[in-house]
């Protein structure tokens, strides 16, 4: 990112996993996915490892995340 910039962030967080967006000036600028379950401390960012193999259904969690912040109402997350 540019300096003295702070990227803006967008995520998902369940008991299994923690899904972020950063972006800046409404650019997407990065994403990280990380396992909960085996990485209680957020060290592993599984979409950064070059495998994969073991990344999630990133247009799934994408989506899900557009769909929680357009969200309105008393039965939103």
């Amino acid at each position: 990112p540019e300096v003295g910039c702070t990227p803006g962030w967008k995520s998902l967080r369940a008991r299994r996993y923690q899904y972020t967006e950063y972006y800046l000036r409404g650019r997407l600028l990065d994403r990280e996915y990380y396992d909960l379950r085996r990485d209680p401390w957020e060290i592993h960012n599984l979409l950064g490892d070059r495998n994969p193999n073991n990344d999630p259904d990133v247009e799934k969690l994408a989506s899900q995340l557009r769909d929680d912040m357009l969200c309105r109402g008393l039965d939103c997350p």
